[in-house]
């Protein structure tokens, strides 16, 4: 709130050896009046300010004068009140019975806008300074008005909070009032989707109470912790009013089930992840309205649990107490496993094809191919989307503005893309419909620092993280879409972000391992990386030169790296696939590996454990009825079912029933 100074300031001048002068002459009296007079001119002043920015607004002056009075010594007093006056100068003599004085408003930028006033009550006389007695004429007054462009607040800022497992009434709404000068149209608008105002415009000319309301919907949406925004006053005239507005939360709830998607009539482990969920013991996890064959609380923000066989739907997770709080936004999509029969997928333009991203989507039956198409005829990096009814199409696609990584959210309501802006190159998270491809949001890096994204991974805590690149080096990113911002990892105790130098990053299918490293080029520190949380990553045992993307399985218990060595966990080696082998895949559940040999075929392998540091082979090799282009193959994914291999190829993507 701008607060107002009222001040009252007492002014004297005397005026010495004044000789002369009309009427009886008559020495100072004990009280009353002298006879003479005692003018001040002019008797109103009027400040006005454009803005409450710019310069400060010049002073006016006043002019007392005595006349009548043949008295030696003569004292003016001004006193003043009100709230427009900051200050009025030392009364400067002009003549043996006058003088004048400066008045000075009250800083615009700190009174505010609207209308204030003053008196001046000035006063002549022979008595002493205070001019308590032996006045001459009448006290004369100066009426003092102050016009200052724009609008004003009631208040300075707001807050709501802190939110917690119950949303009431009280919480969701708050009011302030909206002034100005002179009577002018003026609007109101948030800075964030979770805040509306209303009304969103009104009139200067009649004080208007604003309600600021959070939007329930989008709070719920919103992870525990501190938010901040800003509703903005546009007046047609003077400078704009923004009042800060600040959000805190702190609530029980389940963010995320990963994976998210499960197969119908098939029992299995999925890991639950949330905030606070240690705050009341949990009694029971459900499915829908099926509880769950067991659970196990992990830590505060996560729980494995055990769903039974179920039927293709969505089920929401819910975690329940005794408190009976069950906030949840997680939901088990339950799919039945489709019947893929051979097929060859065609990319829709031509040129050489760099695999930035590649990833089935259970939920939907689709596949998502991020790719860099380049040569001497094109440079364009797509994101495409192959989906399948009875057979599968050609893709749709959305062209971004750099080399670009993707990836499904670990709800799979977003497709996540990473890329480095136009003009500034900053690195951009984007936000896209995994259907429509079409943009929902926007996040630009604050360090506007010109990276694209080399790879990407999400965890089961729902953040995305990435190994981005410029001339190579790069910082590791996390995004989060439960609080939409850029983060970066910092090693201890350092003000150094950690980095890669062509990183290369994998996760498992239950988000709960994600693995990043380096090529040794660039004197690069190429030991392996770990993510641990939003804002560490932990450095592990294995020092490895990485030169294709990593991995995982499902629960995170085989690794691969640079296509043929096999690791557990703890990523201690346990053998190496065929020197033939391109490249590698591992199946979701099952100890297998797939590997696509230079030969042509696909071979199938136990990584449960290796003799000899080699796998046996337990399948007969097949051979996909459609070449991929084995010059330049790029990547192996196996469906989450288990049921179906894509080859990536430069020539096509083939897809191998297995």
């Amino acid at each position: 709130m701008i607060k107002r100074i009222l001040p009252v300031l007492p002014v004297w001048l005397l005026l010495a050896g004044c000789g002369g002068g009309g009427g009886d002459g008559g020495g100072s009296e004990s009280g009353g009046n002298n006879r003479g007079t005692f003018t001040v001119s002019p008797s109103t002043l009027t400040f006005t300010a454009a803005s409450v920015e710019g310069s400060t607004i010049p002073s006016q002056t006043i002019t007392g004068t005595v006349s009548g009075v043949s008295a030696e010594t003569l004292y003016i007093n001004v006193r003043v009140t009100g709230n427009a006056v900051a200050a009025i100068s030392n009364i400067r003599i002009t003549g043996p019975t006058s003088g004048t004085a400066t008045v000075q408003p009250i800083t615009q930028h700190v009174v505010g806008p609207g209308t204030f006033t003053s008196t001046l009550t000035v006063v002549a006389c022979t008595s002493g300074p205070e001019c308590t007695s032996g006045v001459i004429g009448s006290p004369q007054t100066v009426n003092v008005t102050y016009n200052v462009t724009g609008v004003r607040s009631s208040v300075a800022q707001l807050g709501f909070g802190p939110i917690g497992d119950r949303i009431a009434a009280t919480d969701l709404n708050r009011t302030f009032a909206v002034t100005g000068y002179p009577a002018q149209n003026w609007t109101a608008a948030s800075s964030v989707p979770w805040l509306t105002v209303n009304p969103a415009s009104g009139n200067a000319g009649a004080e208007t109470t604003v309600t600021a309301s959070l939007v329930q919907a989008q709070v719920e949406a919103l992870a525990s912790g501190a938010y901040e925004g800003t509703i903005t006053l546009t007046p047609t005239s003077g400078a704009p009013v923004t009042i800060p507005v600040t959000l805190s939360s702190s609530r029980v709830r389940v963010n995320h089930v990963a994976p998210y998607v499960a197969q119908a009539g098939t029992s299995d482990t999925v890991i639950i992840r949330g905030e606070n969920l240690s705050r009341y013991p949990a009694t029971a996890v459900r499915f829908g309205s099926t509880d769950a064959v067991s659970f196990t609380p992990v830590s505060d923000t996560e729980i494995h649990a055990v769903h039974p066989a179920l039927v293709a739907g969505s089920y929401d997770v819910h975690v329940l107490n005794a408190q009976g709080i069950d906030n949840t936004r997680a939901a088990l999509v339950v799919v039945d496993p489709p019947a893929y029969a051979p097929a060859a997928l065609a990319y829709p333009v031509g040129g050489n094809r760099f695999p930035r991203c590649f990833q089935y989507d259970a939920e939907r039956r689709a596949l998502i191919v991020g790719v860099l198409f380049n040569d001497s005829t094109i440079n364009s990096s797509r994101v495409l989307r192959y989906t399948h009814a009875s057979g599968w199409g050609a893709p749709t696609s959305v062209t971004l503005t750099s080399d670009g990584s993707c990836a499904l959210s670990a709800d799979g309501k977003q497709l996540i893309v990473g890329y480095a802006a136009p003009n500034f190159r900053a690195f951009t998270v984007a936000e896209l419909d995994p259907v429509t491809l079409t943009e929902l949001r926007k996040t630009v890096d604050p360090r506007q620092l010109s990276l694209d994204a080399r790879g990407i991974a999400v965890a089961n805590d729902g953040r995305a993280v990435f190994v981005t690149e410029y001339s190579r080096g790069g910082d590791v990113k996390s995004y989060w879409p439960l609080r939409p911002e850029i983060g970066d990892f910092k090693n201890s105790g350092s003000i150094y972000t950690i980095g890669t130098y062509d990183g290369q990053i994998g996760g498992s299918g239950d988000g709960s391992l994600v693995l990043l490293g380096s090529w040794y080029g660039g004197g690069s520190d190429t030991t392996i990386a770990r993510y641990e949380s939003s804002t560490q990553l932990a450095r592990t045992s294995l020092n490895l030169s990485l030169d294709e993307p990593i991995v995982i399985n499902r629960t995170g218990s085989r690794v691969i790296m640079n296509h043929r060595n096999v690791y557990d966990r703890d990523l201690t080696a346990i053998g190496t696939l065929p020197s033939t082998t391109l490249v590698a895949a591992l199946a979701p559940s099952l100890m297998r590996a797939y590997t696509y040999d230079n030969n042509g075929t696909i071979r199938t392998f136990d990584v449960t454990a290796a003799v000899s540091g080699a796998f046996a082979e337990i399948e007969l090799p097949r051979t996909p009825t459609s070449n991929p282009g084995t010059t330049g193959l790029n990547r192996l994914l196996v469906t989450p079912d288990g049921r179906a291999l894509f080859v990536m190829g430069q020539q096509q993507i083939v897809l191998v029933p297995l």
